[in-house]
């Protein structure tokens, strides 16, 4: 049977190293914002979203975590949900990656490469809408009945 009582060097570990934690996210948090305020400022930026490997939760289920940019009112930021694999009606809630738990924080800063080529890819994606809208248009348009007597 467990101890459930704290061991007393734990206790004092726990208190000693309480500034180094603290530190150490706080250098986490900082890069998050770097990469957030370097995406506000890029040009062409465009929303984006990509998704890492699944894993199991503590109860079994499988779960992915998801890592977006995209527009909050007039800002750009970075956002992280936590999807249910095994529920097909599961719908992702986003929230700001600088509230994630730590062990997400981690998973999504190491996937910063992978959002930025997201970001490319929803640039080509993009272009092919906008191409494909236009010619549609002009198209529609040609079908228009000309005015003012010609």
């Amino acid at each position: 049977m467990p101890n459930n009582l704290a061991k007393p060097n734990a206790i004092q570990s726990i208190n000693d190293n309480v500034a180094v934690v603290r530190s150490a996210i706080n250098h986490l948090n900082d890069r998050i914002r770097r990469f957030q305020d370097y995406l506000s400022i890029l040009p062409g930026r465009t929303e984006a979203a990509c998704y890492f490997p699944e894993f199991r939760d503590e109860t079994g289920n499988k779960k992915c975590i998801g890592l977006k940019l995209h527009r909050e009112g007039k800002a750009w930021i970075l956002s992280w949900s936590l999807e249910d694999m095994d529920d097909p009606f599961s719908t992702a809630e986003w929230k700001p990656l600088l509230d994630a738990p730590i062990r997400h924080k981690l998973l999504c800063v190491s996937g910063f490469p992978e959002l930025l080529g997201a970001i490319a890819t929803a640039h080509h994606i993009l272009v092919n809408q906008i191409t494909s809208t236009v010619e549609a248009y002009d198209k529609f348009e040609a079908t228009l009945p000309k005015t003012g007597g010609k």
